[in-house]
């Protein structure tokens, strides 16, 4: 998602945000946070050090996140011609990434089922796996709707899946990927912690969009 940059509000406990300044501002439980930053997508500072401290940032509030870019690969001309639930995906996928410096692997095969991310924190014992899913709306993020059931019990569901060779098709990195999930998850000790993004999508055949918004959830 080519020249993309995001800024982020409502934050709760933002750790030592760094950017270049603009007219936006960040915002801390309803203030102001210290000078007004924007920040772009590939910096080497991101807003929360570890996928932990964002994972309990979500656990007191949602973030808020507009997300702004050119969309080239969705547009003719100046229009919006392709939106099947891969642009709400790569959005999650980019702001995620932005904000923790984390790259979540896409899971899913080419039927378009699987995780939308799973990233695996090989740093706490035993290893904490992270699961992502983007639900999006064309009415607006907030009218995304939460996914069903919970993190760790649809992961499990997934990897049973994948047991059954119903993942075959997928890339290689998402089948290496779902091998290392499989034994993690073998005696139901590692922990998975789900974070899931209500996605703004652009109606089909608008024009002139530059920004959409984005709100990241605790799952």
């Amino acid at each position: 998602m080519d020249g993309l940059t995001w800024l982020a509000s409502n934050v709760i406990g933002l750790p030592g945000a760094k950017g270049t300044n603009t007219s936006n501002s960040i915002y801390v439980n309803g203030n102001q946070h210290g000078n007004n930053i924007h920040h772009e997508f590939g910096r080497t500072h991101h807003f929360w050090p570890s996928l932990d401290a964002l994972y309990n940032d979500l656990k007191s509030a949602p973030v808020r996140i507009s997300v702004m870019g050119k969309f080239h690969n969705y547009k003719e001309g100046d229009f919006i011609k392709y939106n099947d639930g891969k642009l709400g995906e790569a959005v999650m996928l980019d702001v995620l990434e932005g904000t923790t410096g984390k790259k979540f692997t896409p899971m899913q095969n080419l039927s378009g089922h699987g995780p939308d991310g799973v990233y695996i924190d090989k740093s706490t014992n035993p290893a904490t796996i992270f699961l992502a899913e983007a639900k999006s709306s064309i009415n607006g993020a907030d009218a995304a709707k939460a996914p069903t059931g919970s993190a760790t019990a649809r992961l499990d569901k997934w990897i049973a899946d994948y047991e059954a060779g119903k993942y075959a098709n997928a890339g290689s990195e998402a089948l290496d990927t779902f091998q290392e999930l499989k034994t993690l998850r073998q005696d139901l000790t590692a922990p998975v912690k789900g974070i899931w993004i209500q996605v703004e999508v652009p109606k089909l055949d608008s024009s002139g969009v530059q920004q959409l918004n984005a709100i990241v959830n605790v799952w």
